[in-house]
């Protein structure tokens, strides 16, 4: 097995903790991906209007997981979740909760009108959100995956994918603190280079700083201020 990421930093605030991926493992996260995708179908949700929610202002790629990473997105970008919408407002994403609080369904609005529908499948202890048309037929976006991460040994994962492209974030807890160890790898299966953008840093739980601690891509490798273990700086308040 071919290891293509790993932290094992001694001078990192997560010295303790060891982020390992391997080439087969994301592309185990893929094939399962593209597995659901073709066994799922679309179905219609009976729902009252007090099982929505609404999250504005609309922003790309974000509202569909639940991680760490994502309340930190929605804190930089001023997103929240409500009960009503203003008349005026046509841009949004819906959330539909089951009876048991489970989110079931994001619908995303654009100019007041569904444009695509995210639907939860659980499968072996993880829920994949599944884009479909209003109405069925699958929709050409991500699918949004959430995990207690078991198999990776992460304290959670999530990622999401599209053909062979995926981009994983895993978070560990940090014993000594309230803090939580997070990388972020967008992979492309077969790609030339394969990594195409790779963050790993630190998010408190408390205020949702992050802290960057090393950023790369295949365009820049390093981010000046940013070196592995050296001259952390914050990137996200």
């Amino acid at each position: 097995m071919s290891c293509i990421i790993e932290n094992t930093n001694p001078n990192s605030r997560g010295n303790t903790m060891i982020f390992a991926l391997t080439h087969e493992y994301l592309d185990s996260l893929i094939d399962e991906c593209c597995r659901q995708r073709s066994i799922a179908a679309y179905h219609e949700l009976q729902a009252a209007a007090s099982e929505f929610s609404y999250l504005t202002p609309l922003k790309s790629f974000v509202g569909y997981h639940r991680g760490l990473w994502e309340q930190v997105l929605r804190k930089k970008y001023g997103i929240t979740e409500k009960k009503t919408l203003r008349a005026s407002c046509k841009n949004y994403l819906r959330l539909t909760r089951d009876e048991t609080g489970r989110i079931a369904e994001i619908a995303t609005f654009r100019n007041g009108r569904p444009e695509c529908i995210h639907q939860c499948r659980e499968a072996d202890g993880k829920l994949f959100y599944l884009p479909f048309l209003p109405g069925g037929g699958f929709y050409p976006t991500c699918s949004y995956v959430t995990s207690p991460g078991k198999d990776s040994g992460f304290t959670a994962e999530e990622y999401q994918a599209e053909g062979n492209h995926i981009i994983y974030y895993g978070y560990r807890k940090n014993p000594d603190d309230n803090s939580v160890n997070f990388i972020s790898v967008s992979y492309v299966r077969g790609g030339t280079p394969d990594i195409l953008e790779e963050t790993r840093g630190v998010i408190s739980s408390d205020t949702l700083r992050y802290t960057e601690e090393y950023y790369g891509s295949w365009l820049n490798r390093n981010r000046k201020g940013a070196v592995p273990g050296n001259d952390a700086r914050p990137c996200t308040d």
